[in-house]
């Protein structure tokens, strides 16, 4: 059980309809990504592939109050990251 609180906030999702990004694939690289990192600003980015697709959802959040939530700022589709 996922007991995860997202919060997208109105940039993300307008990202998500504008990219074909469904809310299950944001949650489902927040719960299990194959990558994750800090980015700028104490931000912290996830990524998944998922099978068929190309590219990775690249899925960048804060910590909301707690660790069990988390708020979306941006979202994008793009090379998973070798590091």
């Amino acid at each position: 059980m996922n007991l995860m609180n997202v919060i997208l906030l109105p940039h993300a999702e307008g990202q998500m309809q504008e990219r074909g990004i469904s809310e299950e694939q944001v949650r489902a690289t927040l719960a299990d990504p194959d990558d994750e990192y800090p980015v700028e600003r104490g931000r912290i980015r996830a990524e998944r592939r998922f099978p068929g697709m190309r590219h990775a959802v690249k899925v960048v959040y804060n910590f909301g109050s707690g660790t069990s939530e988390r708020i979306v700022i941006s979202v994008m589709r793009g090379r998973p990251t070798r590091r």
